[in-house]
């Protein structure tokens, strides 16, 4: 038996943090129900600021703007860490 210790069940990546994505999962742009561009990604990542005008002026949501802040939503792009 292989030793797996620090292999997270969702990642084929040891403890990188990296996310390997599901095969047919479509990431940014390419998934059908995005509402960002890459650019409006990173211009959120980087804001300063209250979340509720940055949401508004991307068309998104404040709990979108605060997960693409936190690293929890478009990381790949980002660099930033769930």
């Amino acid at each position: 038996m292989s030793d797996l210790t620090g292999v997270s069940p969702y990642s084929a990546e040891p403890t990188t943090g990296m996310q390997v994505p599901r095969p047919g999962f479509a990431r940014g742009e390419q998934n059908v129900n995005h509402l960002l561009t890459p650019a409006a990604v990173l211009d959120i990542f980087h804001s300063t600021g209250p979340r509720g005008p940055i949401a508004e002026r991307h068309g998104c949501s404040v709990q979108t703007v605060s997960f693409i802040r936190n690293g929890k939503r478009w990381a790949w792009l980002t660099g930033g860490t769930a």
